[in-house]
């Protein structure tokens, strides 16, 4: 179709895509799979799991690096999706110091995501670990007013729970 915003633009961009690699050929299976989606409209609901599996294997076939240049040269806001220790050593969120280590009591050293929003006059920053279930329930009902026997009570009869160090 001759419509940019039509259902022909997946195979205007495979031959794009084709192009700027230098490929010569032209991947029939891709462009045939590609037209199949796009003259089976009876099969909405495949469309999603049909294309998901044609970029899965496209994508397999080059390094990440690759199809991020690819794609920001295209003119493609674009960047690869992380697992998490990727995440922890990318030089850039180390740069905005976006790693932030912390002492939790039960599991030694963790990591967590440091404050994205970097402010020069009020800089926000990660003090303390998230606290366990029920860590500070009893000062938090006391400072409310409740009777060191009330705390009590309530935490025998199961009605709040704190950690169990500090159940007495």
């Amino acid at each position: 179709p001759d419509d940019p915003d039509s259902v022909g633009e997946p195979e205007r961009l495979l031959e794009d895509g084709a192009r700027r690699r230098g490929d010569d050929r032209q991947d029939d299976d891709e462009h045939d799979r590609v037209r199949q989606l796009e003259d089976n409209p009876a099969t909405p609901e495949q469309v999603p799991t049909e294309l998901a599996s044609l970029l899965e294997e496209t994508l397999r076939t080059q390094p990440t690096a690759y199809w991020v240049n690819l794609l920001e040269e295209a003119g493609v806001p674009a960047g690869p999706i992380y697992n998490l220790d990727q995440v922890y050593n990318d030089p850039h969120v180390r740069a905005r110091n976006m790693v932030v280590e912390l002492d939790d009591p039960h599991l030694g050293t963790i990591k967590h995501i440091g404050v994205p929003v970097k402010l020069s006059d009020t800089p926000g920053t990660i003090r303390h670990r998230a606290p366990d279930l029920g860590e500070h329930s009893r000062e938090v009902l006391l400072e409310a007013g409740y009777t060191p026997a009330e705390v009590e009570s309530l935490v025998e009869h199961g009605v709040i729970r704190v950690p169990a160090e500090q159940a007495v």
